[in-house]
């Protein structure tokens, strides 16, 4: 082995070769060429490698008859090194359990997403507990107005001084009904009967009525002091009315379970189930999403 390291050697200095060379174009250590060169082979850690080194070293000087003969006494080094070889003693291989590691990582997440959702229908159920119902009207004033048995007679008298004005009187078992109740009589002149005060007044001012289609949380703020004046949760069925003279913001947690309806719009349902909206209702009565300068 010596003798065709020396060989090597020779053929590299006769090509004007230096170590720094031939590592460069082989990519082989300088320690492991001078371990060829001075044949002392087995400072190259493992015979698979220092055979692949030595093949490559001759193929670079372009000696390929050498390469045989390394290889013959290459081959008897491993047979020594492999017939003194003895396999190691078997023993007990602990098993992984990254699967256990798994299972609790899956059971935590199970189990956190089994509290949100609890915790979510928790919050729900609060906030449809806080809603109340609106008030029943109730009639005021005396029991003695407005009783006029349906089934006695009826009798209007007008007033020869005011026309298109007149009373209203009736008679219970022969006595007259205490009271007088007014009543506008100017449309058998040919016009039209005219609204009360308090109904033109509620029709000429701008508002939105909100109907929950489904369970819908509910925001709605008085663009004219930007105060909310309502935020709750409307179930199935419930609906509410607002105005302002400056119009309203309707912020709808689920824009698919709620109608908006106005005096000139109407959006049923008011846009995509699941997805929070919000609409501005203005004075005209229009429903837009911009909000109002």
């Amino acid at each position: 082995m010596a003798s065709l390291g020396g060989a090597l050697r020779a053929m590299r200095e006769g090509q004007g070769l230096s170590l720094e060379d031939v590592e460069r174009d082989t990519k082989i250590r300088r320690a492991f060429l001078e371990a060829i060169e001075s044949g002392e082979v087995q400072r190259i850690p493992g015979m698979a490698y220092a055979r692949g080194f030595v093949r490559n070293y001759c193929e670079y000087l372009k000696a390929p008859d050498l390469w045989p003969r390394f290889d013959e006494l290459l081959r008897g080094d491993q047979d020594e090194v492999l017939g003194s070889y003895a396999p190691p003693r078997t023993a007990f291989r602990r098993s992984s359990r990254w699967w256990l590691y798994a299972v609790l990582v899956g059971a935590v997440a199970f189990a956190s997403y089994l509290l949100f959702q609890q915790w979510q229908d928790f919050k729900a159920r609060m906030m449809e507990s806080v809603i109340t119902k609106p008030a029943e009207p109730t009639l005021e004033g005396p029991q003695d107005q407005a009783q006029v048995p349906a089934s006695e007679d009826l009798v209007v008298e007008v007033s020869p001084d005011q026309p298109g004005q007149g009373a209203v009187s009736g008679a219970v078992s022969g006595e007259p009904v205490s009271g007088e109740a007014s009543m506008d009589l100017s449309w058998m002149d040919g016009g039209a009967p005219k609204e009360p005060k308090e109904a033109e007044e509620r029709r000429g001012a701008p508002g939105v009525t909100v109907r929950a289609i489904g369970v819908c949380w509910v925001k709605v703020t008085d663009l004219a002091n930007n105060a909310v004046v309502f935020q709750g949760t409307l179930k199935d069925g419930q609906e509410m009315s607002f105005e302002s003279p400056k119009g309203l913001r309707v912020r709808l947690g689920n824009a698919g379970s709620a109608s908006l309806k106005t005096s000139s719009a109407e959006l049923s349902p008011a846009g995509p189930k699941g997805i929070p909206r919000t609409y501005y209702v203005l004075p005209d009565g229009t429903i837009g999403t911009k909000r109002p300068r």
